[in-house]
C-alpha cells in the first residue's frame, strides 16, 4: 500500500460516512409516517416530510426550526401536521381551514422563492432579495399565522410523542461501520479531516454516534462554525434600519461604509454554508492550524491569512452531492488541484448524473455504493496520483472582502468592520 503521509482527506458526514446509501434515514422516516395522525398514504407522506425540510431556510427565517437540522423537531413536525394533515385528528390540532392553509402555502412559496442562492457572492443582488425577504416577514399574513399555528401546535403532548419516537427509531437503524477503513489510511499517514455542512453540534453527534469522535478531535470543520463569526449580531443591528428603510430612504443613507458592512454580511453567510469562501476558510484552517484545524475555523483571522506553507497541500475531497461537496471545491481551486471522490448512493443519487456534467468538472471518480469507494481508499489512493494545492486560494484574500479605505489604520479588517457597525447603530440611538 502507498504512503499517504502528507494528503489530506476530507470526509462529509451525511450520506458519505453516516448512511451512505440512505437506507437508514428512509427506515427511520418511514416508521414515523406509518405512526403519525396525516391520513396520507406512505408515498404522499414521505413526500409531504420532504417538502418540509424543503423549506427548511424559510421556516429558520421566521424563527422556527430548520427540518433540515433538526429533522425530528417537534415545530418541524408541527409543520407537516399544519400543511399537509387531510383531518385534523390531534385534540386541540388544525384550527385553520383549507382557503387559509392555501394562503399559508403560497406564502411560504412566495418567502422560499426570495431567499438568496446560498452561493450567490453578488451583494448586490443578494441586498435586494434581502429587502424583499424582510418586507415579507413584516407584512404577509399568511406567514404570520403560520408562525403562530406551528409554535402553538408543537406544543401539543402528541408532537412531543412524534418527535421522541422519531429519535427512538433513528437510534435502533443500523448504521456502517467505516472505522477500519479510516484507521487503516491513518496507518498510511493520511491526515483525515470532517468538512461537512450543518450545525456543529449536530455533526458531533453523528460522528459519536459512528464512534468517531477521538479519530475526528479538532478536526470537524463544518458551516456553523465558519460562518458565526464575532459580533455577528453588533453586525446585524446596525444594518437592521437601513435594511427595513423604505427604498427611497435607503437610497439616501446608503453609503461606503454601510455597503462595506452589507458586503462583509454577504461573505459571512456565505461561509455558512458549502460555497466556494467556505472552502477557502478551511484550506486556510488546514494550512494555519493543521493540528486542529476546527479552532482555527473559528478565528476570523483565518479569512485574512495570507501565510500559506511552502509544502503543497495535497487534499481529497469525499462526499455524496456534487453541488455541496465537488463543485464549490473545484470553483475554488480549479478541477485539477484536488482529487474530488463522488459517492452517488442515497437521496442524491439521481442528482447531478455524469453524463449532464461537463467532462473538464466530473468528480475525479465516482462510485455508486459505500463498498466501491471503501475499496479504491484502501487499495487504489496513491499518493502520486493527488494533485496538489500551491497557493492560497485568492477567493479567501481580505482585500474582496473588505476595501482598503474601511481597513486604513487597522491591525484587523473585521475589528474595522466592527468599529463602523458601532457608530453606524449609535448615530441611529
Amino acid at each position: 500500500m502507498s504512503d499517504l503521509h502528507g494528503v489530506t482527506i476530507a470526509f462529509d458526514v451525511d450520506g458519505t460516512l453516516l448512511d451512505p446509501d440512505g437506507s437508514s434515514y428512509r427506515r427511520t422516516t418511514r416508521e414515523l409516517l406509518a405512526s403519525v395522525e396525516l391520513g396520507l398514504d406512505e408515498r404522499s407522506a414521505w413526500e409531504a416530510y420532504e417538502s418540509i425540510r424543503v423549506l427548511g431556510r424559510a421556516m429558520e427565517r421566521l424563527g422556527l426550526a430548520n427540518a433540515n437540522h433538526y429533522r425530528s423537531h417537534p415545530e418541524a413536525l408541527a409543520a407537516l401536521y399544519i400543511l399537509y394533515a387531510e383531518r385534523p385528528r390531534l385534540p386541540g390540532g388544525i384550527r385553520i381551514s383549507v382557503q387559509i392553509r392555501n394562503v399559508i402555502r403560497e406564502s411560504l412559496a412566495k418567502l422560499d422563492e426570495a431567499l438568496p442562492d446560498r452561493s450567490d457572492a453578488d451583494w448586490r443582488r443578494r441586498l435586494a432579495d434581502e429587502r424583499t425577504v424582510r418586507s415579507l416577514l413584516k407584512c404577509d399574513v399568511g406567514l404570520g399565522i403560520f408562525r403562530d399555528e406551528v409554535r402553538r401546535v408543537a406544543a401539543l403532548p402528541r408532537i412531543a410523542e412524534w418527535s421522541l419516537l422519531y429519535a427512538e427509531i433513528e437510534r435502533r437503524t443500523p448504521v456502517n461501520d467505516p472505522r477500519l477503513l479510516l484507521d487503516a489510511l491513518a496507518a498510511r499517514g493520511a491526515y483525515l479531516v470532517v468538512i461537512s455542512e450543518g450545525l456543529a453540534e449536530a455533526q458531533h453527534a453523528k460522528l459519536a454516534r459512528l464512534g468517531l469522535t477521538g479519530l475526528f478531535a479538532g478536526r470537524a470543520l463544518t458551516t456553523q462554525n465558519a460562518g458565526d463569526v464575532p459580533g455577528l449580531d453588533e453586525l446585524d443591528r446596525a444594518l437592521a434600519p437601513f435594511l427595513d428603510s423604505p427604498d427611497d430612504a435607503f437610497e439616501a443613507q446608503r453609503s461606503a461604509e454601510l455597503t462595506a458592512l452589507w458586503r462583509f454580511r454577504c461573505i459571512a453567510s456565505l461561509w455558512a454554508t458549502k460555497s466556494p469562501w467556505f472552502f477557502g476558510r478551511c484550506l486556510h484552517a488546514l494550512r494555519i492550524k493543521p493540528a486542529a484545524p476546527a479552532s482555527a475555523l473559528r478565528e476570523l483571522a483565518v479569512a485574512f491569512a495570507k501565510a500559506w506553507r511552502t509544502e503543497p497541500l495535497r487534499f481529497v475531497m469525499i462526499g455524496d452531492r456534487y453541488d455541496r461537496d465537488v463543485s464549490p471545491l473545484q470553483e475554488l481551486v480549479g478541477p485539477e488541484a484536488c482529487l474530488t471522490l463522488r459517492l452517488r448512493a442515497g437521496r442524491y443519487a439521481d442528482e447531478f448524473a455524469e453524463t449532464e456534467l461537463p467532462p473538464d468538472r466530473r468528480p475525479s471518480h465516482t462510485f455508486t455504493n459505500w463498498s466501491e469507494l471503501a475499496s479504491f481508499l484502501a487499495n487504489k489512493l496513491c499518493r502520486s496520483e493527488i494533485p496538489s494545492i500551491a497557493l492560497p486560494p485568492p477567493i479567501a484574500d481580505s482585500s474582496s472582502l473588505v476595501p482598503d479605505v474601511v481597513s486604513a489604520g487597522q491591525d484587523s479588517p473585521y475589528e474595522a468592520v466592527r468599529l463602523i457597525a458601532r457608530a453606524v447603530a449609535q448615530s441611529r440611538a
